[in-house]
């Protein structure tokens, strides 16, 4: 076994290794003088962090006293509701469309005399398509 690093002796220290890791490392603590050393600093720092204690003080928020209550606050809305609808209404009779009459008007077209198309082939094969009536 490698010499192990702070955060695994500070696992151990903690008591957060599983058994069979822990005694491998305290196996290996008492043959290794210089992890025997740096355990000693981990259990040192842990131990002024550990009665380490401060005070907290935590800040007093005021909120501001509603005024009024439940039905004052229906009473504005339903002014800006009813406000809305009136000013809303009275625009549309401002931008009211203007209708136009569409008078329907009838084309007559005139016969045709002429053919639509006439198609002849240049080619070997005889391909005529007349159109007439």
């Amino acid at each position: 076994m490698g010499h192990p690093a702070e955060d695994k002796l500070l696992e151990l220290e903690l008591g957060l290794l599983d058994r069979v890791e822990e005694e491998k490392l305290k196996e290996h603590l008492q043959l290794c003088e210089s992890c025997k050393h740096r355990y000693s600093i981990v259990k040192s720092d842990n131990a002024v962090i550990g009665d380490f204690d401060p005070e907290i003080e935590l800040p007093e928020y005021h909120l501001p006293k509603r005024n009024g209550s439940f039905k004052t606050s229906f009473l504005k809305l339903a002014a800006v509701l009813l406000l809305g609808f009136i000013i809303g209404y009275g625009t549309s009779f401002i931008s009211r469309p203007t209708y136009s009459n569409v008078i329907p008007q009838y084309h007559q077209p005139k016969p045709v005399s002429q053919s639509f198309m006439k198609c002849v082939s240049s080619e070997a094969v005889d391909m005529r398509v007349e159109f007439s009536e």
